[in-house]
């Protein structure tokens, strides 16, 4: 356990994610938001510490999570769905005795069909809703008419929620309504103006003559960057162990691809920002064989890899499409992107 723990504190999340796992020592106590983000995100460290035949169950279970969470899915991942969630519900009971096959397990089998109903998970999630009562909470000031209190709270939100999206929403309003209503933020930035902090001061003197030879000597180069909204960081900036800005999600010319952000480039005599990305290479889809490994299912959100730290390309930070978690082992990296970006994420 004191390894699997070590293992897990590795894994780098973006800044702005919820809630990370605590200890695993304390898994008894842990948030649904904490299990979830093993179940989805930290589940591939597993791999080192289950039997092959406990791990491939768990990925059953992620895999379908992972398409019940998606932001688009069709009918052909509905299908892996309801298949992944027959193969770890009828399974279950060889694994874990017939004594563990409470309701809970057996509910898991009509996700898919939950999804084919609603739509993904998230669109009837309880997390969202968590949070708004939180925030509910944290305005009620009063110790007394307490229910009152709450009562006007609530119809301020609602009238002021007609009004910001009626009549002013380039408002500050608008953006604290659509968080306390669980919407997902948006950002007020025009595309394509960015913001730029944290200038580098020190550079070596090859990486400093390569950049010269490619872009002249009018550029400034920055540490961390705001884009359309949201903040980026170089792999070397964060102070912090376990939240890191720097893996990224980015469109390229052969599609979308994973990397980690080196360096954040300013053309000064265009104003155009660039990035400079150690790619994924070698990169691979997370799978799971079944059927004594004559068939596989990927998971389209978790690939396997290596970086090499002496190679890198340059990007417009336009085509930076979101922050993802990574995970290096051994000169290896798997990088996860998350299935949603709601408010519980």
């Amino acid at each position: 356990m004191t390894d699997l723990e070590t293992d897990l504190r590795k894994f780098r999340f973006p800044s702005t994610t919820t809630r990370v796992t605590r200890t695993i020592m304390k898994y008894y106590r842990l948030k649904a938001n904490e299990s979830r983000v093993i179940l989805l995100i930290t589940y591939p460290i597993f791999k080192k510490y289950l039997k092959p035949i406990y791990y491939k169950h768990f990925q059953l279970l992620s895999f379908a999570m992972h398409i019940g969470e998606s932001r688009i899915i069709d009918s052909s991942k509905l299908k892996e769905m309801k298949y992944l969630l027959e193969k770890f519900v009828f399974t279950f009971h060889l694994l874990y005795g017939k004594r563990h096959c409470v309701n809970t397990v057996h509910s898991v089998f009509h996700f898919h069909q939950t999804v084919k109903d609603y739509g993904p998970l998230t669109n009837y999630s309880t997390f969202n809703y968590e949070s708004v009562i939180g925030q509910l909470a944290a305005a009620t000031n009063g110790t007394k008419n307490l229910p009152r209190e709450i009562e006007n709270t609530l119809e301020l939100i609602k009238n002021s929620s007609f009004l910001a999206h009626s009549y002013c929403t380039t408002s500050s309003l608008y953006s604290f309504i659509s968080e306390i209503q669980g919407y997902r933020k948006t950002s007020m930035n025009v595309s394509g103006i960015h913001q730029t902090q944290k200038p580098i001061s020190a550079i070596n003197q090859n990486e400093k003559h390569e950049l010269w030879l490619k872009f002249g000597d009018q550029f400034l180069l920055y540490n961390k960057c705001v884009i359309k909204g949201t903040s980026f960081t170089t792999r070397h900036y964060s102070k912090s162990k376990q939240f890191q800005d720097c893996g990224v999600l980015y469109q390229y010319s052969d599609g979308c691809r994973f990397g980690i952000i080196n360096k954040v480039i300013l053309i000064t005599t265009t104003n155009k920002l660039l990035l400079q990305i150690h790619p994924l290479l070698h990169n691979e889809k997370d799978q799971v064989l079944l059927n004594l490994n004559t068939e596989k299912i990927s998971c389209d959100h978790v690939e396997y890899g290596n970086i090499d730290f002496y190679r890198y390309i340059h990007i417009d930070a336009d085509n930076v499409i979101e922050k993802v978690c990574y995970y290096e082992y051994e000169n290896k990296f798997i990088f996860v992107r998350y299935p949603t970006l709601t408010e519980s994420s």
